[in-house]
């Protein structure tokens, strides 16, 4: 059976499995339920690949449970060289796995080391806090576990069937807060507003890819016939792919976003602020409520995408802000914060890296988040040097020709995104004379030359009158 179909099946199955596990009363029961009907998922889509991610989980298990120092390290080390290893299966004489177990792999990945960050912050709290006079000390990152989660929890965690093939990615203590969540509260959450809002969204993309898919495919820039059509056409065409991506993207996450929904997985009160990925930024405990008042819940938590921020934001970084956002919060959290002071120089790099190499091996990955880099650099560099010395009236029209830009920009990444192999997307770019590359490396040197010229000396610089210098 086409993997897409299969995809579609796991997808409305996830969301319809939810009504009768919303009657679930206790921890216990939710737990293996939600646990138990992933790992049999993944199971029969996946048959002996399921053994790819068991290997993952109890590695991970092995190094929460025997190690105290490094946990952290130690685990995304563990998690992304088994990746690796995933991928080059083939190299040991192993089967392919399938691309349905690599969507497992992908977000099993994420979920491993958010959960050992977890506990290593909350063994870091348990301690500094018999240590200190304040029994309550904050994360800076996030809010912490309120325990150690058993092997078995962890496990159960791991294989939720909620966003298993597809994201949002969510941290153990989302899940935590699920499992304790009453009947009651689960009948708070307003759960046909939040899944008529998401199905009137992918109501429209859904028909939208379809109809693209009709007419253009991926496939055709790989064929020496396509080279032969005239340069507007070859350029012209990154812009329907672009736009049948980013429909097919946002249909899937959405219809992930309802299997939430109807499980009431990530709802949270509102006035708590919860944030993709990350959950509540205000801690419950500070919340006092009494049994009259009005709680109003959200699922803002496992919001995996805007697709009106990705569209008409003006910048790349800001349309990447509202892509993936989960996963944006996991590489912001786990990698951007918490990347060594020695090596601060290469921090965006080292994200971009990431990213690439989580997405897979193939160059067009790195091809594509490495290009980003420079990309930003030039509309950083660009409102420094051209906006921020414009009058305020002339700031709308400036962010339309960026966002523009940015919509260009993207979708020149986006066909080594989905070209993967070196010899196909250099032959793309070539086709098209890598004008992103070349426009950007030439507006950086620009702007970098502008600034260089204007920049004022600062007054700090400036002699201080009365002022005797020491060494005279």
């Amino acid at each position: 059976m086409d993997d897409n179909i299969v995809y579609t099946f796991v997808l409305v199955f996830t969301i319809l499995i939810g009504f009768p596990l919303r009657s679930l009363s206790t921890y216990k029961w939710k737990q293996v339920a939600t646990g138990g009907i992933g790992f049999g998922i993944v199971l029969a889509i996946c048959g002996n690949d399921i053994f790819y991610s068991l290997i993952t989980i109890l590695g991970n298990l092995l190094i929460i449970k025997l190690t105290s120092k490094n946990t952290s390290f130690i685990s995304f080390a563990w998690c992304f060289l088994f990746l690796l290893f995933f991928r080059c299966a083939t190299f040991f004489n192993l089967p392919k796995p399938s691309p349905l177990a690599n969507a497992v792999q992908l977000l099993l990945t994420l979920k491993l080391v958010s959960v050992a960050i977890e506990i290593r912050d909350y063994r870091v709290k348990k301690a500094t806090s018999k240590k200190s006079d304040d029994n309550e000390v904050q994360s800076k990152f996030q809010l912490e576990l309120m325990s150690e989660p058993t092997m078995f929890e962890i496990m159960c965690f791991s294989y939720c069937y909620a966003g298993l093939f597809t994201g949002p990615m969510f941290k153990y203590r989302t899940y935590h807060d699920f499992l304790l969540m009453s009947p009651a509260e689960m009948k708070k959450v307003p759960w046909r507003s939040e899944i008529m809002s998401r199905l009137k969204q992918v109501a429209l993309f859904a028909p939208l890819y379809l109809a693209t898919a009709f007419f253009f495919t991926i496939d055709y820039p790989k064929t020496d016939e396509f080279y032969d059509e005239p340069h507007w056409y070859r350029v012209f065409y990154m812009v329907p792919i672009f736009f049948m991506g980013r429909m097919r993207f946002y249909t899937a996450w959405l219809l992930a976003e309802c299997a939430f929904v109807t499980l009431t997985l990530g709802a949270y009160p509102k006035d708590l602020s919860p944030r993709p990925g990350h959950g509540p930024t205000i801690d419950p405990a500070s919340k006092s409520r009494d049994s009259s008042e009005k709680i109003e819940y959200g699922f803002e938590t496992i919001r995996n995408i805007n697709p009106y921020g990705c569209d008409f934001t003006p910048t790349v970084r800001l349309g990447m802000r509202n892509w993936n956002m989960t996963v944006q919060w996991w590489l912001a959290n786990y990698v951007h914060r918490r990347w060594p002071n020695s090596l601060k120089q290469f921090k965006i790099a080292g994200v971009m890296a990431v990213s690439a190499y989580w997405h897979g091996i193939d160059p067009g990955f790195f091809g594509a988040f490495l290009t980003m880099i420079f990309v930003m650099m030039a509309e950083d560099l660009l409102k420094i040097v051209v906006k921020n010395r414009l009058p305020a009236s002339l700031h709308s029209a400036y962010d339309w020709v960026n966002w523009f830009a940015k919509m260009r920009s993207f979708e020149y990444m986006y066909m080594a995104f989905t070209l993967l192999t070196r010899h196909d997307t250099y032959r793309y770019w070539k086709s098209v004379y890598f004008w992103l590359h070349i426009t950007a490396f030439a507006l950086i040197g620009i702007c970098t030359l502008i600034r260089t010229v204007l920049r004022s000396p600062r007054k700090s610089d400036a002699p201080r009158e009365g002022k005797v210098d020491k060494k005279d």
